[in-house]
């Protein structure tokens, strides 16, 4: 994802978690990772730029890291105890972890897939509602 591509998605999440509702954003978590995947994957083979992408998973959240070394990115968490209407569908398996992600509808906004290949490398499939077809690619494990 190129960095205009995800300040603009990060711009529809903030456009997305505004509303003039009395109720109180959520507190809690949403995910629940199987113990294989827990860790800090690295994309190995950057589609959008030079800046391969990280995802971090633990045992209650799931991070999208631009960059290794990064501190900045996408929680997941934190931006859905943020908006009013979501939800999380999560299918943990054997060898299959996949998230679905809804802001509003009946469709998901965002669908991962991460296959395990290895202790060391799972494929991902990630379908985004800013991009036009999905992508498929690998990420190893730096931890």
């Amino acid at each position: 994802m190129s960095i205009k591509s995800y300040f603009i998605y990060l711009w529809i999440v903030l456009i997305l978690s505004c509303s003039n509702s009395d109720e109180s954003p959520s507190t809690g978590t949403h995910f629940e990772p199987p113990s294989w995947i827990i860790g800090i994957w690295e994309e190995t083979m950057p589609i959008f730029s030079n800046n391969p992408r990280i995802y971090e998973f633990t045992s209650n959240n799931f991070i999208h890291r631009s960059w290794p070394g990064s501190t900045e990115g996408l929680d997941y968490n934190k931006s859905i105890n943020n908006m009013f209407t979501h939800k999380i569908v999560e299918r943990n398996h054997d060898t299959t972890y996949e998230i679905d992600l809804y802001i509003s509808g009946d469709e998901p906004t965002t669908f991962w897939k991460f296959i395990k290949i290895s202790n060391l490398e799972i494929n991902c499939w990630l379908k985004d509602g800013l991009l036009n077809a999905p992508q498929e690619f690998n990420l190893i494990k730096l931890n």
